[in-house]
C-alpha cells in the first residue's frame, strides 16, 4: 500500500507538484522563492522549469507564502515509514463498523483471495454495506467461477438490498460482462435505469480514508490524502470488459439497449469525469456500430464541449491539499454532486475566500 502519489482520474491540478510553490514564489518574491527552494529539494529531490504562473498566484503572495510554511509543517509532521500501513492492520483489533470498514477495504493483503475473505467477514457481521459490497463485485468479477467467496446470489442480494444505488448496478454490469453473461447483463441494466442519484464511491473511499488516518492522530493532510486518492483509483474497475461485451453483442439488439442505457447512466451520473469519458466512449460504438450518425454528431459536440471544460481554468483546484476544511467539502460535493459540480464549488468558494485578507488556506 502506499507513501506514493497517483495521478488522479485524469491530469488534475491536485498533483501539482510542491516543488513548484518556489517558483511560484519566484514571481512574487525572488528572495522568497530561494528560501523554499532548499525545503522543496529535499521533498522532491530537485527543481524543475518555472511553468506559466496563474494569474491567481500572481495575485495571492500571502497564500504562496502560507505554502511555504505548509513544506514545514509537511517535514515536521511526516509520519514515520509505513504508519499509515501498520495503524490500518491494527483495526482489526477494534470491533467498532468503522474500524473493521477500513480494515476490510485498505488493510494491507497478499493477494485478492485475502481480500476477498476479509470483505466477506465484515459482510457477516455488518451486512449490504455499499463499498464493501461493491469492493467483493469488483473483485469477483475477475476471478474463476469456483471460487467459494464469490457466490453470484449472494452479490445479487446485496445489489437489490441497496437497489436505488447506481454504483452497485453499475458493478454488476461489468460483473455480466466479465461472464458473458447476457440474460444478467440486460436485467441489471433494466434495474439500473430505475435508479437515482450518482455514482459517489470514489469519493466516499477517500473521505472513508481520510477520517480513519485522521483518528490516528499522526501524520499531515497531504501524505493522507494522496493515499486515499490512490486507494480509491485501485477500486475504479476496468471499463476494457464492458467495451468488449458491448462491441462483441451489439448486433443483439437487446445487448446493444442495454449498453446505451448502461453508458447513458455514465455519461449523466456516474460521477466523475472518468466515467462521463467511458460513457461517451460507449455511446459513440453502439451508435457507431448502428451507423446513426445523427447521434455520433451530437456525441461529437459533446465531447468537445467536455474536453473544453476539463481543460478550463480551475484556480480553486490549487487549494485542495492546501486547506483541509476546502478538500473535505469538495468531497461531500463530489459525493453528493458529482467531480464536475464539485470543481465549480471549490472554484466559486475560492474565488470569495481569496477576498479576505485574513484568509491563509493551511492555517484554516
Amino acid at each position: 500500500m502506499v507513501n506514493q502519489t497517483r495521478d488522479p482520474l485524469h491530469q488534475s491540478p491536485l498533483t501539482k507538484d510542491i516543488s513548484d510553490i518556489n517558483q511560484d514564489m519566484a514571481i512574487v518574491s525572488p528572495d522568497k522563492a530561494s528560501n523554499a527552494s532548499a525545503t522543496s529539494q529535499n521533498i522532491n529531490g530537485s527543481n524543475t522549469e518555472s511553468p506559466n504562473v496563474s494569474p491567481e498566484y500572481k495575485q495571492r503572495t500571502d497564500d504562496l507564502m502560507c505554502q511555504i510554511a505548509l513544506i514545514n509543517e509537511y517535514e515536521a509532521n511526516k509520519a514515520p515509514e509505513g504508519f499509515q500501513e501498520q495503524y490500518i492492520n491494527k483495526l482489526v483489533e477494534d470491533p467498532a463498523m468503522n474500524s473493521q470498514l477500513s480494515f476490510a477495504l485498505f488493510s494491507e493483503v497478499e493477494n485478492d483471495t485475502t481480500r476477498l475473505q476479509r470483505l466477506s467477514d465484515f459482510e457477516r457481521n455488518f451486512p449490504h454495506h455499499r463499498l464493501v459490497s461493491q469492493e467483493m463485485i469488483r473483485l469477483c468479477s475477475t476471478q474463476k467461477n469456483d471460487q467459494p467467496l464469490c457466490n453470484e446470489d449472494k452479490l445479487i442480494e446485496t445489489v437489490i438490498a441497496n437497489h436505488d444505488n447506481p454504483s452497485l448496478w453499475l458493478g454488476l454490469l461489468d460483473y455480466f460482462a466479465n461472464k458473458e453473461n447476457i440474460q444478467g447483463f440486460v436485467w441489471a441494466a433494466d434495474e439500473l435505469n430505475k435508479t437515482q442519484g450518482i455514482d459517489s464511491d470514489f469519493a466516499d473511499t477517500v473521505s472513508l480514508y481520510i477520517e480513519t488516518l485522521s483518528q490516528a492522530g499522526v501524520g499531515n493532510f497531504i501524505d493522507i490524502f494522496d493515499t486515499a486518492f490512490y486507494l480509491a483509483l485501485k477500486s475504479v474497475p476496468s471499463f476494457s470488459s464492458r467495451m468488449h461485451f458491448c462491441n462483441k453483442h451489439s448486433t443483439d439488439s437487446l445487448v446493444a439497449e442495454a449498453c446505451l442505457i448502461f453508458a447513458q447512466v455514465l455519461y449523466e451520473r456516474g460521477g466523475s469525469d472518468l466515467n462521463t469519458e467511458i460513457g461517451l466512449s460507449l455511446m459513440k460504438l453502439i451508435h457507431s456500430q448502428q451507423s446513426n450518425q445523427n447521434a455520433l454528431a451530437t456525441i461529437s459536440k459533446i465531447e468537445k464541449e467536455f474536453t473544453a471544460r476539463r481543460h478550463s481554468n480551475h484556480a480553486g483546484i490549487n487549494f485542495l491539499k492546501v486547506d483541509e476544511e476546502l478538500t473535505r467539502d469538495w468531497l461531500k460535493h463530489w459525493a453528493t454532486f458529482g467531480e464536475a459540480k464539485a470543481v465549480e464549488y471549490v472554484n466559486d468558494k475560492v474565488a470569495t475566500l481569496i477576498q479576505d485578507e485574513n484568509y491563509f488556506p493551511c492555517f484554516r
